[in-house]
């Protein structure tokens, strides 16, 4: 959290160059009313913007794009996610997922090893507040709200199961979806630690009810 006396120092390289702006057009403006003619008009000279004493790190912090932000307090939210999670959660077709994680990366904000995608202590910084994510039951219908309709439709039916295991052809007849896209479906949800699966027997995880 800043300080007042810290907030008000962050905006000083602002009112410099408003200030600066203010003078080149009053010199302008006397100019055309024959007041001053253009050798006695000097240029301003340029702003340089630097970190005001105190002003703390935000000040100098590079400002994150909105699809930058978006992707980074899922990260934060969770911690370490999978990329297929990050999918989910963000809407983004993988091409555009890949290249602002990518710049995240460049910025020190988060970290990538094999799949998984976590957050360092800079992107922390840089996040902003984020949604707390619910737990139990309310996980479930969050997770609900945001997957596809085939992963809504195969969650369901797995989910109705539970605590118990659910054969996968019992999914086929449930579903009323070829097996190649039962198991892209599964193969989805698994990576997004929603179910678990075990010699051709699926379970909705423990951490969606309660």
């Amino acid at each position: 959290m800043t300080t007042r006396s810290e907030d008000v120092l962050a905006t000083v390289p602002e009112l410099l160059i408003r200030a600066g702006e203010a003078l080149r057009r009053a010199g302008e403006m006397m100019m055309k009313a024959g007041e001053l003619r253009p050798h006695q008009v000097k240029k301003a000279a340029p702003v340089v913007l630097t970190a005001p004493v105190g002003a703390g790190k935000k000040a100098i912090l590079s400002t994150l794009g909105k699809g930058q932000l978006a992707v980074l307090q899922r990260i934060v939210q969770h911690g370490s996610i999978s990329r297929s999670e990050l999918q989910a959660l963000t809407g983004y077709r993988r091409s555009t997922l890949n290249r602002l994680i990518a710049e995240l990366s460049a910025e020190g904000c988060v970290e990538s090893s094999g799949g998984a995608v976590s957050v360092t202590d800079e992107g922390i910084s840089r996040c902003g507040p984020i949604e707390k994510l619910p737990t139990g039951d309310k996980l479930r219908e969050w997770w609900m709200d945001r997957l596809g309709l085939g992963q809504q439709t195969m969650l369901e039916a797995i989910a109705s199961a539970y605590p118990k295991e659910i054969e996968r052809e019992a999914l086929d007849r449930i579903t009323d979806y070829k097996s190649s896209t039962r198991n892209r479906l599964l193969a989805e949800l698994s990576s997004m630690k929603l179910i678990t699966t075990r010699n051709g027997m699926v379970r909705a995880s423990d951490s969606l009810f309660g």
